[in-house]
């Protein structure tokens, strides 16, 4: 558990320490030089979280005139160091540019061991004849327990600009975050939309990252959120906000974006339709044909690129997205079969093997001569090397608040495959585990693809089962409930394993 200072105890301590404060060797000419020392301001006694100190050092004979720099760390009012060390310039260890002069080291916070207060990191050069710079200090603030680090914000996707002549559409924004602890730890993303200048916000919201709305996959940490183009009505620029937080309250740095409104060139073209396989075997197909069909009013000869991104589950988009897609009928290169019959083709190269499937989603968009753009179609492959089910994409809430009154209907989805076809999947479910640990009685709970919604499936033999649980108002203890998802297939082939946890509070 951390623990907080105080806001005055904080102005005290929290500063980055910087060369102005930091003076140079007083007997210049003969001993070493050292200057521009950094250092954290504070660092957490059981965090191993490594921290980087550096120094610039000089010396009037030369840089291979320095014999070693030292450090040393201490408690303040201790008379011996709590930890000490060397620093080097050979590009290793924290440093980043060997022999350019600036000496580096990390340290963690574990060396205080267990102890929290003020300590003083002192560094000092000395050469080969024993001549000692003088003593750079700087403070150090130990503080108890391992920091939380604040959710980032590490992409975002979003147009440049938006016709404010055009009839209402959707402008579809989308922001990838990181959160070291991991995805559940996000409590939520916000926007803020800002008209042109004006301080204050007249749209705002929260993103999601539910598969629905906007948002092409549940729970791979992209999160979307669809404006209508209503919005923007002036030829200049408009901002969004957007800002991550966790499940401790700590936020991301927000992220500003910028759309200008636009006078409407010509017409967008439209994606109408996308040819994706849902699940191959990649040790049996190198390459699989993908192909969109494009339409343009102004013409075929009006379109510039189409393409897809291309992104793994878990990994983020691949190193060669985005592909680039043609109507050129070069069925041996492209694997396109007709020329400029609008279909749009692409091979894509698949690993032959691995030790797991592979969750690829793809984003398609087309763009026209002027710039405009079509909107973004979604699809998802699975590449798989055995003839097991594969299991992706669970939809079902982190939070649900027990309501006293009545009981509440959830909706739990996940998307089932099986390379023999999906008339192969016998059996999908989810076994509950209580937050004691011990198995619901009511477990495993059965999915279903069969169309029925009050069973909560909405299209039979789409490969996304569902299902509807509900939370009692009474005799439900709060806490984390554990979900592990699994589908089985006629031969008796277990799928990959998806565990969620749905926090149930009071």
């Amino acid at each position: 558990m951390i623990r907080f200072l105080s806001f005055a105890l904080l102005c005290t301590f929290l500063w980055w320490n910087c060369s102005e404060d930091n003076p140079v060797s007083s007997n210049q000419g003969t001993d070493p030089e050292v200057s521009d020392l950094k250092a954290p301001d504070v660092v957490y006694n059981q965090s191993t979280k490594k921290h980087l100190i550096s120094v610039k050092v000089g010396d009037p004979q030369g840089l291979t005139d320095i014999e070693d720099v030292s450090y040393r760390i201490t408690r303040s009012g201790a008379g011996s160091p709590a930890t000490e060390g060397e620093l080097f310039d050979d590009g290793f260890g924290g440093d980043v540019i060997p022999k350019d002069g600036v000496f580096s080291t990390t340290i963690q916070g574990t060396f205080a061991q267990g102890d929290s207060g003020q300590y003083e990191i002192s560094v000092t050069a000395r050469d080969k004849s024993a001549n000692s710079s003088i003593e750079l200090t700087v403070d150090l603030f130990v503080l108890g327990g391992i920091e939380t680090l604040a959710p980032k914000i590490v992409a975002v996707d979003a147009p440049g600009s938006v016709p404010v002549d055009s009839s209402a559409h959707d402008v579809l924004i989308a922001v990838q975050i990181f959160d070291s602890e991991g995805l559940s730890d996000i409590r939520k993303v916000s926007y803020q939309f800002f008209p042109p200048a004006n301080p204050t916000p007249t749209l705002e919201g929260t993103m999601t990252d539910s598969g629905t709305n906007g948002d092409l996959v549940a729970g791979d940490g992209i999160y979307s959120v669809v404006f209508s183009s209503s919005l923007f009505t002036e030829l200049t620029d408009y901002s969004v906000r957007i800002q991550a937080e966790d499940a401790a309250g700590n936020q991301s740095a927000p992220e500003v974006v910028t759309i200008r409104g636009r006078i409407k060139i010509g017409t967008a073209p439209a994606i109408t339709a996308v040819a994706v396989p849902r699940i191959i075997k990649g040790n049996e197909m190198p390459q699989v044909l993908i192909t969109a069909d494009v339409f343009d009013r102004d013409g075929l000869a009006d379109i510039e690129t189409v393409q897809y991104r291309l992104f793994i589950t878990g990994d983020g988009e691949t190193g060669n997205s985005p592909l680039f897609m043609v109507d050129d009928g070069d069925l041996a290169v492209s694997g396109d079969s007709t020329a400029g019959d609008g279909t749009f083709s692409n091979l894509l190269d698949v690993p032959a093997s691995g030790s797991e499937p592979i969750d690829y989603t793809l984003r398609f968009i087309a763009t026209d001569k002027s710039g405009a753009s079509s909107g973004e179609v979604g699809a998802v492959l699975v590449v798989t090397f055995d003839d097991a089910p594969y299991i992706s994409r669970v939809v079902a809430p982190r939070i649900v608040q027990i309501n006293p009154n009545q009981d509440i209907k959830i909706l739990i989805t996940v998307d089932a495959r099986d390379p023999q076809g999906q008339g192969n999947i016998t059996t999908v479910w989810f076994r509950s585990f209580k937050p004691d640990g011990d198995e619901a009685q009511n477990s495993p709970i059965f999915l279903f693809d069969n169309g029925n919604m009050d069973e909560g499936d909405g299209v039979a033999g789409d490969g996304i089962y569902s299902r509807f649980i509900f939370l009692p108002s009474q005799g439900v203890t709060p806490g984390d409930f554990r979900f592990v998802f699994e589908a089985f297939d006629k031969e008796a082939n277990a799928s990959n394993k998806i565990e969620h946890i749905m926090t149930v509070t009071q």
